[in-house]
């Protein structure tokens, strides 16, 4: 029983944390974890949706998003954004903590207008 739960541990893949910017607001109908599933499936199909296995994570006001992917696959997941020709998104950073990530986003400069509200 002891062997087997070394294997299942061995087997589990090790996830990193990407932090996305999206920098405009033109997004009224679709949320930006559908965008960037759409634009996985377009070049990798049903394999690089299971091979990224994306999930978000964290969101805030400022259009800021962390998401959290397969370790293995973080080069799949930075080719999508080939097809972003309207610049959508900013990757901000690639961590391998969700603490680490949250301290990023947490040091990011807040935009004028929320500054001084």
């Amino acid at each position: 029983m002891a062997r087997f739960l070394l294997e299942v541990l061995r087997l589990r893949s090790k996830k990193r944390y990407v932090i996305l910017r999206l920098k405009s607001n033109l997004l009224q109908t679709e949320s930006p974890k559908d965008i960037l599933k759409e634009w996985i499936q377009a070049l990798y199909g049903i394999y690089g949706l299971s091979r990224i296995h994306l999930k978000e994570v964290y969101s805030d006001e400022r259009n800021i998003y962390i998401y959290s992917i397969n370790a293995d696959a973080k080069d799949l997941f930075r080719s999508i954004f080939i097809l972003d020709n309207n610049n959508l998104f900013r990757i901000i950073r690639v961590t391998g903590t969700l603490r680490k990530a949250k301290r990023i986003v947490s040091s990011l400069p807040r935009a004028r207008s929320q500054a001084i509200n």
